[in-house]
């Protein structure tokens, strides 16, 4: 991650927001190796890292091992996991998430 970046998810994790509205709570993250998600999984878990953010978040992933390069200390640490799926084909089986 460049130094940019993490300048970037560092004012995110900053920002007055109602983060404790999330703490507790899941997160579905879809897109999550994209662009937008990654910055999305990113700033959560800075949240996380700075102030104790009690937030977790399940990952919806194409491909798993791609994810794991990029949010394997995350998914080590117990704050987020994986479901793989590409939203462009029908679920093979019906999730039930209870939150």
């Amino acid at each position: 991650m460049t130094n940019i970046v993490k300048a970037d998810i560092a004012k995110i994790a900053s920002a007055p927001l109602s983060w404790e509205k999330l703490s507790g709570k899941t997160v579905l993250v879809t897109g999550a190796t994209g662009f937008i998600g990654s910055f999305i999984i990113h700033s959560l878990m800075k949240k996380w890292e700075d102030d104790g953010l009690d937030v977790k978040i399940l990952a919806l992933v194409r491909n798993a091992d791609r994810a794991r390069i990029a949010y394997g200390e995350y998914e080590a640490k117990g704050r987020l996991s994986f479901l793989v799926q590409d939203v462009c084909h029908m679920f093979q089986q019906l999730v039930y998430l209870l939150l």
